[in-house]
């Protein structure tokens, strides 16, 4: 059975039971109000959000940037949307005058280039690894609706050791789908 809502001045809307066996239940809004739907999102709403959380100790020597195991796979929902990705690294390096940089690879290209977004450098001389948090925040355009892996990547300038989650701390990779 179908039922069909005429509008005031032409054309309608029909609603259609599906073809499975069962009851499904749609609850209208108490309010008044347009109803958002998965075809029409409002521009600037989070359609969804993935994260990836590790307290698991990585560390680098290379001079290039090197994967870190830190990723996180999203579906985009619309290939109009944007994504925002927030990264929380804790990091550290091993030397005096060493310098650790941080960078976002989506689907295994580097989203910044050759310097990445951000840089940890030391030029004192210290005892004990320079631990900070290393903030980065970007955009990227979703691109199509097939999954996406976003990796924190990360080099040294070949002084000493550059490290993620020294002594247990945690770094974080969060990824939203932000309506067109």
């Amino acid at each position: 059975m179908s039922i069909v809502l005429v509008g005031s001045t032409s054309g309608s809307v029909t609603l259609q039971e599906p073809a499975v066996a069962g009851t499904t239940v749609f609850n209208l809004p108490a309010a008044s109000g347009t109803i958002i739907t998965t075809g029409s999102p409002q521009s600037g709403s989070i359609i969804q959000v993935a994260q990836y959380l590790n307290y698991t100790y990585a560390s680098t020597t290379d001079s290039t940037f090197a994967a870190s195991g830190y990723s996180v796979v999203i579906t985009p929902k619309f290939a109009s949307s944007t994504m925002l990705i927030r990264c929380a690294i804790s990091a550290s390096q091993s030397a005096s005058n060493g310098a650790g940089y941080f960078t976002i690879y989506k689907n295994g290209s580097n989203l910044a280039g050759a310097s990445g977004y951000n840089t940890l450098y030391s030029n004192a001389t210290f005892s004990n690894p320079l631990r900070v948090g290393i903030p980065i925040e970007i955009t990227n355009a979703a691109g199509g609706t097939s999954a996406i892996t976003y990796e924190i990547y990360f080099k040294t300038n070949t002084v000493g050791t550059v490290a993620m989650n020294q002594d247990s701390s945690a770094t974080s990779i969060t990824v939203m789908e932000i309506a067109a």
